[in-house]
């Protein structure tokens, strides 16, 4: 059996050398976004840090991830329409393959369900660009905005954030790391 290690980072260069990098399977730099257009945005971090952590992750046999995490007021506008998801598709590639990094985290919450069919064709359009493509899909998808089986097949893999999730209200008490409901 194996097991995926993920981890994410955000920071300066000086993050690099403070992560053991050694004990992840894989480290998604945070984050990166695009406007309403599909132009990305807040790169300026992942440019500065890439050549070293790509370096160093490799050294130590860990594979990097560019995490996409775009505002929700641009979901729509980006996902409905093939030439702004070809616009991000190429944009986030050339990021990723300009710099030996591994893949792509996707990571879009706040999902509208009306865009379910779209995020997975953005998918397989971001799969079919770089090496590696990894969904982050909430612990409940209260919208029904996620087709999990579709995404997993259009992806390398689904990251399922349930952390800290225990009861409906704060202070809950100690309990499951994840909400013991269906969705």
């Amino acid at each position: 059996h194996t097991a995926t290690v993920y981890g994410y980072m955000q920071g300066g260069v000086s993050m690099v050398s403070m992560v053991d990098l050694d004990s992840l399977t894989h480290v998604a730099w945070h984050a990166v976004g695009w406007d309403a257009s599909g132009n990305l945005t807040n790169t300026s971090s992942w440019e500065a840090v890439a050549p070293t952590l790509v370096s160093s992750a490799h050294a130590v046999g860990t594979r990097v991830h560019l995490n996409l995490m775009p505002p929700k007021s641009t979901h729509v506008s980006v996902l409905s329409s093939a030439t702004r998801r070809t616009h991000a598709v190429e944009q986030l590639a050339a990021m990723v393959n300009d710099y030996g990094a591994d893949g792509v985290s996707i990571d879009i919450e706040g999902m509208d369900p009306s865009m379910k069919d779209e995020l997975v064709l953005f998918t397989a359009e971001m799969r079919a660009a770089v090496d590696e493509v990894i969904v982050a899909t909430p612990l409940i998808d209260w919208n029904y905005a996620y087709d999990y089986d579709e995404l997993a097949a259009a992806s390398d893999g689904l990251f399922i954030m349930g952390y800290d999730a225990h009861g409906p209200y704060e202070g809950s008490g100690a309990g499951p790391m994840s909400m013991m409901e269906a969705g």
